[in-house]
């Protein structure tokens, strides 16, 4: 049965290396164990910094941004020679495989009913991925392009209830070290209340901070939310108008609209 990663845990350590089994928390001391269940964004350009590897994943947000295991197809490039067979290309590499939990294992397409993995690893942040060939070198790929937020896919929903629900209309990528426009509504009361527009910064490449709202306020209600953090593909932690914390999941839905 998989169980939530303690929130404290997951903050001090990142994404963990191990993603499938039990683990322990980092930082020392008594290690606090627990599964670990991540929703993976992989939109963008994977690429190994002065290299010519590159990895190309075929996303589908409907897919890849509601459930912690998916079925995933991608294109390389490389020059480190992974996943190149005898007398092949280094380049346009047809790949296929799975992401569970954020642990990725890759294999060639060719030839048909290929199940040798040539490219395995770990999302260890929301844009970089540390893979390799089984028992090789492992290089790191960062997403060049940002995080696919997708902030206006589906609901956003509080834990304990659902008392909380809030839909965004915007954005949907978020460029490193970027900031987007921001718009939506809290659905929480039978009254819809507009955001006013406020801000998302995108990933911190420097400090490897994820992407965050410093704050979302209505004109009617003032101050709702602040410290608003995408945690993963499906999950927000912030801090409610009383300081407590709550985490909002992504649930689908393709019918509710903003006033």
């Amino acid at each position: 049965m998989i169980v939530k990663w303690i929130r404290r845990a997951y903050r001090r350590c990142g994404w963990p290396l191990l993603v499938a089994g039990l683990l322990t928390a980092c930082g020392g001391g008594a290690g606090i164990v627990a599964l670990v269940e991540i929703v993976t964004p992989i939109a963008g350009n994977w690429v190994v910094n002065g290299t010519s590897d590159r990895l190309d994943f075929n996303s589908d947000p409907n897919s890849d941004l509601f459930n912690t295991t998916v079925n995933v197809t991608a294109s390389m490039d490389t020059s480190s020679g992974v996943c190149i067979e005898t007398g092949s290309n280094a380049t346009g590499i047809a790949l296929e495989g799975t992401i569970d939990n954020g642990a990725l294992v890759l294999r060639r397409v060719s030839p048909p009913n290929n199940t040798t993995p040539c490219l395995q690893g770990t999302f260890t942040d929301l844009i970089t991925l540390k893979a390799g060939p089984p028992g090789g070198v492992i290089l790191d790929y960062e997403n060049q392009l940002g995080v696919d937020v997708q902030m206006g896919l589906g609901l956003w929903i509080s834990d304990g209830g659902g008392q909380l629900k809030l839909k965004f209309e915007q954005p949907f990528d978020l460029s490193n070290n970027g900031i987007r426009l921001v718009t939506g509504c809290d659905l929480s009361s039978g009254s819809p209340e507009r955001f006013d527009d406020t801000s998302m910064n995108g990933f911190n490449t420097s400090t490897r901070a994820k992407p965050f709202i410093a704050e979302i306020r209505s004109p009617i209600s003032g101050p709702l939310f602040t410290q608003v953090v995408f945690e993963d593909g499906a999950t927000l932690t912030a801090l409610n108008a009383s300081g407590q914390p709550v985490t909002l999941r992504r649930t689908a839905d393709t019918t509710t609209t903003c006033p």
